[in-house]
C-alpha cells in the first residue's frame, strides 16, 4: 500500500497492489471525486496506466453535538432493540438504525454519525432527535 496526501483538496489516498484507490478525509462528494482525479493524473504522470472507473462513495461520517448532556444508561434501557451500551468495552453508546445508520451517543450530548450517504444521515439524526430528547439529562453542572 502507498499513501498519497493532497493539500488542495486536503485529503488522503491508499493506493493498493490490486489498483483499487481509497480516498479518504474530504469534506464534500465533490472534494472526494476531485480528489481522486488529482491522484489518478498524478499516477499517470509517474507512468502508470490509470482509469477512474467505477468511482463510488461509500462511507459518510457527521458530527454533532446536542445542548444537553444525555443519559445514555436511560437511553439504552428504553431502546434495548437498537442501543447497545457495553460501558466497559466503548464510553459511548451505540445506535444502529433500519436505514443502516450507525449513531455514536455519548454522555455529553457529542453524536458521531456513519451512513452511506449524506440524505441517510440527516434522516438518522431527524429520526432519532425525539428519543434522545427523550433521554437528556437533567443535571445542572
Amino acid at each position: 500500500m502507498v499513501m498519497m496526501k493532497l493539500r488542495n483538496p486536503h485529503c488522503t489516498a491508499n493506493v493498493w497492489s490490486s489498483g483499487k484507490v481509497t480516498v479518504t478525509g474530504t469534506t464534500s462528494d465533490d472534494d472526494a471525486r476531485r480528489g481522486a482525479r488529482r491522484i489518478a493524473r498524478s499516477l499517470q504522470r509517474l507512468g502508470f496506466k490509470v482509469h477512474l472507473r467505477h468511482y463510488r462513495v461509500v462511507n459518510c461520517l457527521a458530527s454533532c453535538s446536542m445542548p444537553w448532556p444525555i443519559d445514555i444508561v436511560k437511553l439504552s434501557r428504553l431502546y434495548p432493540e437498537s442501543v447497545s451500551y457495553e460501558p466497559e468495552i466503548h464510553p459511548g453508546a451505540t445506535v444502529r438504525l433500519t436505514e443502516k445508520a450507525v449513531l455514536k451517543v455519548f454522555t455529553t450530548g457529542n453524536l458521531t454519525i456513519t451512513a452511506p450517504c449524506v440524505e441517510r444521515l440527516n434522516t438518522a439524526v431527524n429520526e432519532f432527535y425525539p428519543k434522545l430528547y427523550e433521554c437528556r439529562n437533567q443535571r445542572q453542572y
